[in-house]
């Protein structure tokens, strides 16, 4: 029976993220090593139905094939131990000038020292400029000698196809030993370093909350209760011995947890992901496997039209993590497709997608206003593109917590950035401090997310954090993730927003995720949580009212909404299985919920499936309740 709050939900279409790119052509396997799989519309100059677009394109790279460039030919050779930087950018600089051309690399080993040449700034190697070409790794393994770097920066490129290449570091970037005894009254234990990873001293690890006690029989997995631990002082006792002293409140108390053969990694200092860019367009990363990297796997910014296809952030057999920050960090994208991936052992977020935010320079009448980015109470100028015409901006009021107005943009002048609203907005006025001032978010970013057929495991933090619209979760699974599976949670303060609405989850798998200390003790989520931060309801609301706080209207703001989850699996979960807060329409249909666990904590034990707090419309009907708890409660 259906259970039905407040209103009746209308069920709606489900939601079709918009993609800008023609799917990947299937080509011969000889025609495959020209130019395999590659939709290079912007050469084809393509206009009516798909499939005859689809075939003018094919036949267009065909019969124009363009060159092949080994980097053979530029001194590269595999397995001689050399260093190859060098000749492999001098061979990305020469695919950069030409259309329709392939990159080749030879199967083997490409040692990569980048003291030794190179531009890449965070990241060994540069693309940038480069427009309808293919790079084909076949197989080859990039052998990173500086764990303090990222492999590949694609910059301003158009239809760039990545495929088959995995990569590694000589040194991991970070430390991995076994504890050996733990002493909770002074905060410290001692750790046995495994051979193979830097010490535990070395310069190059991260102090702060850069360590982590993971599982010793789940590589990756956070060793359920406990939290990130902040190193105050590390003492060489000798040999592979090392005692670690660390914050009573950050690690400290997670020692009662730990016992004589739990793992304990310490990150090095932050670097660039390994592949990461910025304003691209539809290019496709395929078939990629990542052991290792001092930052996450794969970060873009300011893209449209992204590809990841089999792509890996992989937990290597006798290692205990992979990567020390997100799988995929996508700030500011558009239509971005994740297919048959997998991120395990990352140290933070597999996934999270997010806006940040513009103020508000000078305001001129009610509808003109002078957009820039702010630092340290300093303004700067807005990133190329990222007004337009046509574009929803959103405004923050800090004070209230509440988006208290809409509008969208009718020009935008990028050279002095002023943009021209359709209506008047009231209470707008200038300030560059996100904690007191209104900020502005385009909502037409972080817009387009398709995830299909993918595994999010054994990581630190959350699986998918979500700050964005019109996203589709289809066919994943969700393992040993230590905070929630999906989380939909705007932090415009941090600042990362805003919303998300339009998010359809659909035949997933969730299992035995919440395994932080801090979640079990006081994250109120859920396998998928979608929660509004800052004060929309209630006595704080109130108070806010009470000390002449402008709210700006009198009306609930319902941050998230449109949420459809359906056909999806719980089992072992811990506080709910799906929790709901600020959500207005929400349907939960066809799932099967099975029993929760208990909290190590004792304090986090689940008495509900489902939750909704300050919430409107939810809907929920079919659904098979084998928990033994009660499916639903609203407050």
């Amino acid at each position: 029976m259906a259970i039905i709050s407040h209103t009746f939900l209308v069920r709606g279409a489900k939601m079709a993220a918009a993609l800008f790119f023609i799917s990947a052509l299937t080509l011969s396997a000889q025609e495959g090593a020209d130019m395999a799989q590659f939709p290079c519309r912007p050469c084809g100059g393509n206009t009516g139905d798909p499939a005859a677009k689809t075939m003018e394109v094919k036949e267009k790279i065909l019969s124009t094939r363009g060159s092949v460039i080994k980097v053979s030919d530029f001194g590269a050779i595999p397995g001689d131990g050399k260093c190859d930087l060098s000749s492999i950018q001098a061979a990305l600089d020469a695919l950069a000038k030409e259309k329709n051309a392939v990159l080749t690399f030879e199967k083997g080993v490409y040692d990569l020292r980048p003291s030794e040449g190179s531009r890449g700034g965070g990241r060994t190697l540069v693309l940038e400029n480069a427009k309808c070409v293919v790079i084909d790794g076949n197989g080859a393994l990039f052998l990173q000698h500086d764990n303090s770097k990222g492999f590949l920066t694609i910059n301003n490129c158009e239809y760039v196809h990545v495929k088959n290449m995995e990569l590694d570091f000589a040194e991991q970037p970070y430390a991995a030993g076994s504890v050996e005894s733990v002493n909770t009254l002074e905060y410290s234990f001692i750790v046995a370093l495994f051979s193979g990873y830097p010490a535990f001293s070395s310069p190059a690890l991260r102090g702060g909350d850069g360590g982590f006690f993971l599982e010793r029989d789940i590589p990756g997995a956070i060793l359920s209760g406990t939290d990130a631990v902040r190193t105050t002082k590390i003492t060489p006792l000798g040999g592979n011995l090392y005692k670690i002293f660390t914050s009573p409140n950050r690690g400290g108390d997670s020692l009662s947890k730990i016992s004589k053969g739990d793992i304990f990694i310490l990150n090095c200092k932050r670097s660039a992901a390994a592949f990461g860019g910025s304003s691209n367009s539809g290019c496709i990363l395929e078939n990629i496997n990542i052991y290792a990297s001092g930052a996450g796997a794969f970060t873009f910014s300011r893209c449209s039209g992204l590809k990841f296809l089999s792509c890996a952030a992989r937990i290597k057999p006798g290692r205990p993590k992979s990567v020390n920050a997100d799988g995929f960090h996508l700030p500011h994208c558009r239509n971005v497709t994740i297919e048959n991936c997998l991120i395990s052992g990352a140290s933070d977020d597999c996934l999270n997608m997010y806006l940040t935010p513009c103020f508000i320079k000078s305001v001129n009448g009610n509808a003109n206003i002078e957009l820039c980015k702010a630092a340290d109470g300093k303004p700067y100028k807005l990133f190329k593109g990222e007004i337009s015409a046509g574009d929803t901006l959103a405004f923050f009021s800090a004070e209230s917590g509440e988006v208290f107005a809409r509008a969208k943009v009718v020009s935008f002048n990028s050279a002095s950035s002023t943009a021209r609203l359709d209506r008047d907005i009231n209470g707008l006025r200038p300030g560059l401090n996100k904690k007191t001032d209104i900020t502005v978010y385009n909502l037409s970013d972080s817009r387009g997310l398709k995830i299909k057929n993918s595994k999010f495991c054994n990581s630190s933090r959350f699986g998918l954090y979500i700050k964005a619209s019109d996203v589709s979760v289809e066919g994943c699974r969700f393992e040993n993730l230590g905070s929630s599976a999906i989380t939909m949670h705007n932090e415009p303060g941090w600042p990362e927003g805003l919303y998300s609405e339009n998010v359809e989850i659909n035949g997933c798998k969730f299992s035995s995720n919440g395994r932080l200390g801090m979640y079990q003790k006081h994250w109120p989520g859920g396998d998928i949580s979608s929660l509004a931060t800052g004060v929309r309801f209630g006595a704080a609301r109130k108070i806010l009212m009470d000390k002449g706080v402008p709210l700006y209207d009198g009306e609930k703001a319902y941050f998230n909404s449109n949420l459809k989850i359906y056909g999806c699996e719980f089992s072992d979960w811990l506080g709910c299985a799906v929790y709901m807060r600020s959500v207005k329409e929400a349907e939960i249909s066809n799932c099967t919920f099975y029993p929760p666990r208990l909290s190590s904590e004792g304090v986090k034990d689940s008495d509900f499936v489902i939750r909704a707090d300050f919430c409107s419309e939810i809907s929920l009907y079919d659904n098979t309740n084998n928990s033994g708890k009660i499916e639903f409660i609203e407050k």
